[in-house]
This record gives C-alpha cells, sequence and structure tokens, in this order.
C-alpha cells in the first residue's frame, strides 16, 4: 500500500482502506527516485572526498549565485539547511530574542551566537571545562539565573 518499503504510522496501518498508487504526502520520499545526472553528481562529490569540509558558514558563494540570477543582492537572502531549521531560526531570533539575553557555551555553534549579537540585549557566554571541554550545566544554569537570560541554546555535539 503506498509507497514502495514505507510503512504507514501502526495507528493507521491496517484499518484504513487505500488504493495502491495513493502518494503519502507527510513522508520524506521521492517515489520517482533520483535522476541518473543528480546519481551521477551524487557519486562525484563522493569520491572527492569534499564532505569532510564544512561549507561557507554564511552560503556567501550560493547566495551571490542566487542573487544574480534572481537580480537582487545577496544581503537579500538567507539560507538554511532546510524549512525546518528557518523556523526554528526564525522562532528563535525574532521571538525570543529581542531585547532578552542569550546564554551558550563557549565555544558552541557559531550561528547561536551571530543570532544572540544580531537579536538579543546581551550574550552570556560560559566558558566550557578546560582539557576536556566539558558542558558545565550548573555554571550555564547559574549564569542563566544570575543574568536574567531568556533563551538558553545548546548544541549537540558541542
Amino acid at each position: 500500500m503506498g509507497c514502495p518499503g514505507i510503512a504507514l504510522n501502526d495507528d493507521i496501518q491496517g484499518k484504513v482502506k487505500m488504493a495502491e498508487d495513493v502518494l503519502f504526502f507527510d513522508a520524506a520520499v521521492n517515489p520517482y527516485g533520483c535522476s541518473p545526472r543528480v546519481v551521477e553528481a551524487m557519486v562525484a562529490f563522493a569520491r572527492s572526498k569534499a564532505f569532510r569540509f564544512y561549507g561557507e558558514t554564511s552560503a556567501d558563494s550560493l547566495r551571490a549565485r542566487l542573487a544574480d540570477h534572481l537580480g537582487l543582492s545577496p544581503d537579500n537572502l538567507i539560507v538554511f539547511n532546510g524549512a525546518g531549521e528557518a523556523l526554528a531560526w526564525l522562532f528563535v531570533s525574532h521571538l525570543l530574542l529581542p531585547g532578552g539575553r542569550l546564554v551558550a557555551p563557549y565555544p558552541s555553534y557559531e550561528r547561536f551566537v551571530a543570532a544572540g549579537e544580531r537579536c538579543a540585549q546581551e550574550v552570556v557566554s560560559v566558558p566550557l571545562g578546560p582539557g576536556d571541554f566539558s558542558l558545565p550545566l550548573d555554571r550555564l544554569i547559574e549564569e542563566g539565573r544570575r543574568r536574567q537570560v531568556t533563551v538558553g541554546l545548546l548544541s549537540s555535539p558541542n
């Protein structure tokens, strides 16, 4: 039933009669498969071993190419790793941070700090443990309370 290899939610399985050609838009599935050109590009990328390196943190070259194509300035574009990340960052930067304080470990995911510097009244940095870079959770909580922070952000791995 539905897309081959995709199981329906257990609550629905067997309870709903559906046609064999139903497409499930709640599953991250492309029922048609990849284009051969996409497969070739993925194989070439894997063989290049370029995946070992992080991309540009602000996606400058992608933003420049998109801006050129759209007739805009790169400053008009923000690039995210999917809609989920975009929604999370918009939520944090526009609803939680304005006028508030952010607490985050240091060093931390650079986008946390950048969002805090753009949107928050203050960024409170709490150093990771010396030598082992352990997360000082008690100190983060203590500093958060003392400085009256409104948002705390942690990433894993940090």
